[in-house]
């Protein structure tokens, strides 16, 4: 019995990248990856009874991942300003986002919960970690799936976008630790791991969510606005924990509150049917 010759298929293959938005992506996993090892560390330190460099660990692996926000902001305003977007840019810019604001803020999660006397039980905690980590994985291929390079395409989202959802874990872990010596250390503590399954969820919904960064930075606006922003900036300098915390929390709760009070568009009445025979027409 005789066989024909395999069939060549043709692989496409990448032969040229975009150097500058590619660099400022790779910060973003390097951020990531370096908020998992500060995570690890403080569950080392914690261990070791050093309750103070542990405490610092959980700060540095919380900024860490504010950090890569910052360069997650930036890579693709830096693609469409450069007019280097790609499918490859959004590739890699997903991959490093499941790192940074999927495993990492699930991992400091955890280990804030685990290294806080165990108010919360220990496989409930890994549970609803892991499920943030895998909502996070889900909803960034959805978004793949669905944005395109065009910037009119990236003036809101569906579902919570996964560096908000991050920011939600990371600033209630940056308040802990700033309010470690207050009685409100372990109300933040019981209600970390209901903001964690709250936000997990909130990505993977279809609820419309404003991309903040975007509507700012483009066209013109109120004078009003201005204020607002400098308002933010104030309360940041006067007490950035407490700031973020409200922004970050307050903006995962928006896409609810505003889908709840948006008006439904009017119905338009249907025009009635013709009648099949002219002279039926009074």
């Amino acid at each position: 019995m005789r066989f024909g010759k395999p069939r060549k298929i043709k692989v496409r293959r990448l032969k040229h990248i975009a150097l500058l938005p590619t660099l400022v992506t790779l910060g973003n996993i390097l951020c990531g990856f370096a908020a998992i090892v500060f995570a690890a560390g403080s569950m080392a330190e914690g261990k070791r009874g050093f309750a103070m460099d542990a405490s610092s660990h959980f700060e540095l692996a919380a900024w860490m991942v504010i950090l890569a926000m910052v360069f997650d902001a930036l890579d693709g305003r830096v693609a469409r300003m450069t007019h280097t977007a790609s499918k490859f840019g959004a590739e890699l810019d997903s991959l490093c986002d499941v790192v940074s604001f999927g495993i990492a803020p699930a991992f400091l999660a955890f280990v804030t919960i685990d290294a806080c006397g165990g108010i919360i039980p220990r496989k409930v905690s890994i549970a609803i970690c892991g499920l943030f980590a895998a909502c996070a994985a889900l909803r960034l291929a959805r978004f793949n799936v669905e944005t395109t390079t065009d910037e009119e395409a990236h003036m809101s989202f569906r579902g919570l976008p996964s560096p908000a959802a991050a920011g939600v874990v990371v600033s209630l872990v940056l308040l802990r630790c700033d309010l470690a010596e207050t009685r409100f250390a372990d109300g933040i503590v019981l209600a970390l791991p209901f903001a964690v399954l709250a936000s997990g969820i909130a990505m993977i919904s279809n609820t419309r969510y404003v991309h903040v960064v975007n509507r700012l930075l483009r066209g013109h606006h109120r004078f009003a606005r201005l204020a607002e922003v400098i308002l933010i900036a104030v309360m940041i300098a006067i007490h950035k924990e407490v700031a973020m915390a409200i922004a970050f929390c307050g903006y995962a709760v928006s896409g609810p509150v505003l889908w709840f009070f948006r008006k439904p568009a009017p119905a338009v009445p249907e025009a009635p049917p013709a009648p099949d025979n002219p002279d039926d027409i009074a």
